[in-house]
């Protein structure tokens, strides 16, 4: 208990660097060019669903953790090319679990973390899933609404204690979760907005990673091209930009609103030496749309170190939301958004193949 006390007090320390003034430093970065790099089709031989908005992949220790509509939770070998475990499925009643997130762990003493409406699942390397006392977010944080329904950034910085990103009166805020035996208490750390005064949640909406340490963290925004590094040792955070249009505030109470603002970045991964993010490109829904019917399918992956300075960007030949990692091979997993066979590509991302194409 006094290590989680500890914990929490270095945190709130943080918090009040971060929040002073709310004024986060920027500053303008680019890359010398694009690699296009090729993917190899691979298959675990099992009976593939269309895949859907609500994916989740991670890779740690040597597999593929999975989920996709109207199929169970999956772990995938990646060496024997097999389904090695199924978790359970999901949805409605009486299935295991709702909605389910794969959380990646700091630990290789477990696969990874299942979050489901609050609560947190142990699946260890054997495949078998512990339901645990502890919970992501306090029963009071929903507060009988939606809040948390947009959740799905968690991570484990220590024992009880569960760091995320979610919905909050300034539009999208850093959130920590304390557990105390039977008890949670979720307190909100750091906002998340920008350059405006707008505290809508939707203009902020964005994917929370944290570096395997926890030292250092990184959020990245769907509908502005940017990504805010978070350096949880030294207390300080900053924003690096690229040129991009940004959120368009007369759309805010009109219809799908996801479709008339540009689309920037959908989704990273966390790498211990690197940090990496899928870029649509500052593409609108319909034009990713028309491009995807032309044949024209690709995704920016933008390499990153941690300190925030751009590393390698690539263009890949299929078009998805949802990938992994595995560092230590040079290996990045995407899932192809389709709607029959296997899903899953395998990219060599540091053999230095590919063709170098101007920015």
């Amino acid at each position: 208990m006094r290590i989680i006390l500890m914990y929490i007090y270095f945190l709130m320390c943080v918090v009040c660097q971060l929040m002073a003034g709310n004024d986060v430093p920027e500053s303008d970065i680019s890359f010398k060019g694009i690699v296009e790099i090729k993917g190899t089709p691979i298959s675990f031989n099992y009976r593939y669903q269309p895949v859907t908005q609500e994916v989740g992949i991670v890779f740690h220790n040597g597999f593929l953790i999975y989920k996709n509509s109207n199929e169970p939770l999956h772990v995938l070998d990646v060496r024997e090319k097999k389904v090695f475990a199924e978790l359970g499925a999901w949805g409605d009643y009486p299935a295991k679990f709702f909605n389910p997130h794969i959380c990646l762990p700091k630990s290789d003493s477990i696969l990874c973390y299942i979050e489901d409406g609050g609560f947190i699942y142990n699946v260890y390397n054997n495949g078998e899933v512990e339901k645990t006392k502890q919970r992501s977010y306090s029963w009071n944080h929903e507060m009988g609404g939606n809040r948390v329904a947009i959740i799905k950034n968690f991570v484990d910085m220590t024992e009880g204690v569960w760091l995320f990103a979610g919905k909050s009166s300034k539009g999208q805020s850093l959130y920590i979760t304390e557990n105390k035996g039977k008890e949670s208490e979720t307190s909100e750390l750091l906002p998340l907005f920008l350059d405006t005064d707008i505290a809508d949640w939707s203009l902020y909406l964005g994917n929370l990673v944290a570096r395997k340490d926890r030292k250092k963290a990184v959020y990245a925004y769907t509908y502005y091209n940017r990504l805010q590094f978070i350096d949880l040792e030294k207390k300080t955070s900053h924003i690096v930009k690229q040129p991009g249009k940004g959120y368009d505030y007369n759309t805010l109470n009109q219809a799908d609103v996801d479709q008339l603002n540009l689309l920037y970045y959908r989704y990273c991964y966390p790498g211990e030496k690197y940090v990496y993010f899928l870029n649509l490109g500052g593409r609108f829904f319909k034009e990713v749309q028309k491009d995807n019917k032309n044949g024209d399918t690709y995704v920016y992956i933008e390499q990153f170190d941690w300190e925030g300075n751009p590393i390698r960007k690539m263009k890949l030949d299929k078009f998805g939301y949802f990938f992994c990692v595995d560092e230590e091979n040079g290996k990045l997993y995407l899932v192809e958004k389709k709607e029959k066979g296997s899903p899953f590509y395998e990219y060599d991302i540091f053999s230095g193949g590919g063709v170098d194409k101007d920015d």
